[in-house]
This record gives structure tokens, sequence and C-alpha cells, in this order.
């Protein structure tokens, strides 16, 4: 027997994302359903929700997105803040010592006052008219109507200039912000056209996130209200004239209403359900990723060295080659024990060796000789090599970040439903969690205005009567 419901909001999630913006919308008396769909796309651990690069404590931020960020999961600021280790040393964004490593590394100054400003001064609206330099985002085709052409980053576009005009030696940490939690890929001397930089010159932290944490999380959103549907499945969609009408699950049995939608989910991981489905949403068929991020465990003795480093940092073998594979390692430290030290250790690599067991161990096989060049008797070993390394042809687009041509993803064509916001890895700002919370910051605001919008016809026409 068909079961319907009836919300103000139906957010299709998985991995967390939109939890934010279904909290903020439940305090402000929206019906909200939240559809988990996790359980789809493999047995990835709840480290690998969480992604290599920490958060940073920008004034962008809004009170709620701090306290979401920081409340359940174990959060440790970073004493010098993030850190580039590079092979002539550390290069620490907000230490000491941070204003003499830029000179002796010739990073110029425009690079550091570009790296403290991003996220200072923007709200998530200005965000939402430029996520990136030379591309719009995209949440659907008319609920943006009232918004202003998206623009530069005006208040960085000076200095993004300045940066331009200086060589790449000098420039080069600016590009690199760019890049490393990039959705878009570009050349290292690309970069800077493409996606928000990290706030790197920010105040910096690391979340340690549990399933215990993420269990919580769930917890938390049926206590503020929202209604939380878990499932591994859907079973279709209904776009009917222009208008995103419902969500079906349950094989049929259970279908989920509202005025508005956001749709979290990449196109690959659309496309695991069925063909009619993807078809509704991306029209032209999906995006596959040609990078993506993959997580290694390895284990140091607990030497001096390995017991001194930072909780989180990562190492550049060569800023001037390719920031990908070995030559761009994003370190996180974890529980350990009083024998060991654990890293978890993060490579983008081609998302064609997805499954190509060998070439991850090729991988390992480099990381740890980096890792024992660089943290003298530590002795590092792989302790695993990343699920990536055995996922199956069929699994090999169920990836947590995956990283696109930054021409494709500019292409991407997506249903033109007016109550529909695209929300998936492809229409992120970045994948780090500022870029995330300031795009659903920016949802946030788009979904209020088009509540109002529908409240004021509502007056109008029972005033009419």
């Amino acid at each position: 027997m068909e079961v319907r419901n009836a919300s103000d909001l139906v957010i299709v999630s998985a991995y967390g994302r939109g939890h934010w913006l279904a909290l903020e919308c439940a305090r402000k008396n929206w019906k909200v359903t939240l559809i988990d769909l996790t359980s789809a796309f493999g047995s990835y651990p709840a480290e690998d929700w969480e992604g290599p690069w920490g958060f940073f404590d920008t004034p962008d931020l809004l009170p709620s997105q701090r306290t979401y960020l920081v409340e359940r999961d174990q959060v440790y600021p970073v004493a010098n803040g993030f850190v580039a280790w590079l092979k002539r040393g550390p290069l620490e964004m907000t230490g000491p010592l941070t204003s003499f490593q830029r000179q002796a590394f010739n990073i110029a100054s425009e690079v550091s006052e570009y790296l403290s400003s991003v996220g200072a001064d923007e709200s998530s609206e200005e965000v939402l008219k430029s996520p990136r330099v030379d591309r719009p985002v995209w949440l659907s085709a008319l609920t943006l109507r009232g918004l202003k052409t998206p623009e530069p980053l005006s208040g960085l576009e000076r200095l993004r200039s300045k940066i331009k005009a200086k060589p790449f030696q000098e420039g080069w940490l600016a590009y690199f912000a760019h890049a490393l939690s990039s959705n878009a890929y570009a050349e290292n001397v690309d970069a800077i056209d493409f996606s928000t930089p990290l706030p790197l010159g920010s105040p910096y932290g690391v979340r340690h996130v549990s399933a215990e944490s993420v269990e919580a999380g769930f917890a938390q959103l049926e206590k503020a209200g929202v209604r939380v549907v878990r499932t591994n499945d859907i079973y279709d969609v209904r776009v009917q004239s222009g208008h995103f009408e419902s969500v079906i699950v349950a094989g049929g049995e259970q279908v989920e209403k509202a005025q508005s939608f956001v749709w979290t989910l990449s196109s690959t991981e659309t496309a695991k359900f069925h063909q009619r489905i993807s078809n509704s949403i991306y029209p032209n068929g999906n995006l596959p990723p040609l990078w993506a991020w993959t997580r290694f465990r390895f284990q140091l003795r607990a030497v001096t060295s390995a017991q001194s480093l930072p909780l989180a940092f990562t190492m550049v073998e060569n800023p001037f080659l390719p920031w990908s594979n070995s030559n761009l390692l994003c370190a996180k430290r974890i529980r350990g024990s009083d024998k060991n030290v654990a890293l978890d250790i993060w490579a983008r690599v081609p998302a064609r060796v997805i499954g190509d067991g060998s070439y991850f161990e090729k991988l390992a096989g480099e990381c740890t000789e980096i890792l024992r060049r660089r943290v003298p008797l530590s002795n590092a070993v792989c302790e695993f090599l990343p699920l990536e390394a055995d996922m199956s042809k069929e699994e090999m687009y169920d990836l947590r970040f995956p990283i696109y041509d930054k021409d494709d993803v500019e292409n991407l064509e997506v249903v033109k439903a007016r109550n529909l916001f695209m929300a998936g890895p492809e229409q992120w700002l970045s994948l780090d969690w500022n870029s995330q919370m300031r795009f659903q910051g920016a949802v946030f605001g788009a979904l209020e205005r088009l509540r109002a919008h529908w409240e004021n016809i509502q007056r109008r026409e029972e005033a009419s009567q």
C-alpha cells in the first residue's frame, strides 16, 4: 500500500551531506525530511567521510555552522595552523615563525594577505554569487531569480591579479590553496582560476570522526524534528512541467512529497539507482571523475621525531611538479599507542587506477620511503591500503571525494526544476568543510527566499477570495 508523506523540504543525502542545512531549516520551523542513502554506496568508514582537510575557523562561518562542526566530534586545534612540509622544511601558516618561513621560501607578501583574507568578510550569499572565479554556481534554473550576476571574488580580485602577475615560484602557495580541495582538476599554473581557495591563514583544526559520532549526528537531526529515512534505494522521482514533485522509496510504496528538494548525490551516485532516475536528474548522462582522494593508514615507531609531528600536515615533495600521487600527501595523526604513532595519509590519484591493487602497493612504497626519510628512525610501515585498491568496476565511481575535469564539470546538464536545488560534489565550491558550509548557507538563503515568495502568493490568493 502506497504511503504519502508531505514536507516543506526533502533533502536526498549521503555521507552527512546537507545535515547542517536540515538542522537550520528545522530551526526555522520547516518540516524537513532527510533521505539518507549512505548504505547504498559501499562500506566507507567514518574516517573516510571526513576527508584530509580539517576545517578553518573563519569569520564567514555562521555560529550554527561552527557549532555543528565541533559539538559531536573530537576537535583538536593545530597549534601553528596549516603546515605545508616541503623538502626544505615546514611552512607554518599561523605560527611564530610564519613570517620568517615565508621569507625563506620567497613567498610573495600578496600571497600572505590573500590567504589571510579568504573567508574574512564573505557571507554565504556573496559566495553563492561567485563560487568559482570563472564559473557561476547552479542550484536550479529558476531558484536563483533575484540574485546578481555571478562576479569575481570582489574583495580578493585585486590580490589575485597581483599574484598572477608574479613568477609562479613566488605565488605558488596561492595556487596550491585553490587546488588542494578543488573538485575540478587543473594544472598547477591554472589552479588559481578554479574553485575557492582554502583559507590557509586562518586558525586550523582537525576533527576525529567515529561511527558513534555519525550515529549521534542522526540522533541530533531527529531530536531537532527532522524526519530521517535511512534506505539503500530510490525507486523513482517525479518531475512534471519544471516542478520536482516527489522522491519514491521503499520499492515504490513510500512517496516523499515537498515544496522544495535538495539533491546532494553526484551524477555517478545517482546512476547507481534505476536509469530512469539518472535520466530525470542528469538528462545528458553522468560525469565520471578523473581523480579521487584515497586514504592509507601508516604506523610509525613512537620515537621523538614521530611524536613531535603536528596533528595535521601536508607533505609536498616538489611544489613545481603536479600535486598528485606521492608528490602531495595530506597527513592526519590519529589515536596511536605508547609504542606507535598512527597516521592517515591521503593521496590524490587518477580514477583510472581504482581497483588496481598493484598501483596502490607501489604508491604505499613511495609513501613509506618519504615518511622514513622525513621522520628518522620511525620505521614507517603501511598498515592498510585504501578501500579503493580493491573496488570493483561497478564500485569505482562511488568515490567519497571525486575530482572532475574542469571543463566537463562546468557543462554538466541538470534537470531544470524551479524547486530543486542541486548540491552534489559537481556543484560544490570545493570539497572541504568550509566550502561546503558556505554552499549550504547559500542554499538555505535561497530556500528562505523561495518560501517567502510562495507565502506571498498564498496570501494574495487568500486575499482575493
